[in-house]
């Protein structure tokens, strides 16, 4: 699909995968609360509804359990769910905000972030892509202690996937 040029396939999958995590958070943890996934659309003429994800949707579920889309983590704490973002200690990688595709928040007394980010991608580059995902987003904090417990990129190439310590790459094929 890329070499023949569909649009905006990127993001499309960026999308559709943040759906499928919304799926799979809701047969593992139930069905959602608060507005549920009303904030997921926006409302057309008639009884039509359209997909919306700005940055910073978010899905709550029991738990709580948070299901966000590209939500903003900063290095003040002062962005998504009052996430830290710590930057790399070597200043040629430093960043002071990370905007990962999803991030599944676990609230409750010990707080974890699994952070998954759609890579649509040739097969040949999905390691080094989740290497560099993990680099990049593998250091957050909440209250001083660090959260993140796994950063998973997903590719559309079946039988390909791996779990490292802390990072790996995940088939989800439409």
């Amino acid at each position: 699909e890329l070499r023949l040029g569909v649009p905006a396939l990127s993001r499309l999958y960026e999308y559709w995968t943040y759906l499928q995590v919304l799926i799979a958070a809701r047969a593992r943890y139930g069905q959602p609360i608060g507005a549920g996934f009303e904030p997921l659309a926006i409302s057309l003429p008639g009884r039509r509804r359209r997909l919306a994800l700005p940055p910073e949707t978010t899905v709550t579920f029991p738990g709580p359990v948070h299901v966000a889309f590209e939500p903003r983590i900063t290095s003040r704490g002062d962005g998504w769910m009052g996430v830290e973002y710590v930057p790399h200690p070597d200043q040629d990688r430093q960043q002071v905000v990370a905007r990962p595709d999803i991030v599944v928040f676990q609230g409750g007394s010990h707080p974890s972030l699994t952070i998954f980010d759609a890579k649509y991608v040739g097969r040949g580059w999905v390691e080094r892509e989740a290497a560099r995902l993990h680099e990049k987003y593998s250091r957050m904090r909440m209250n001083g202690t660090p959260v993140v417990r796994n950063v998973m990129a997903i590719h559309p190439h079946h039988g390909l996937e791996a779990q490292w310590a802390g990072y790996g790459h995940l088939t989800m094929a439409p």
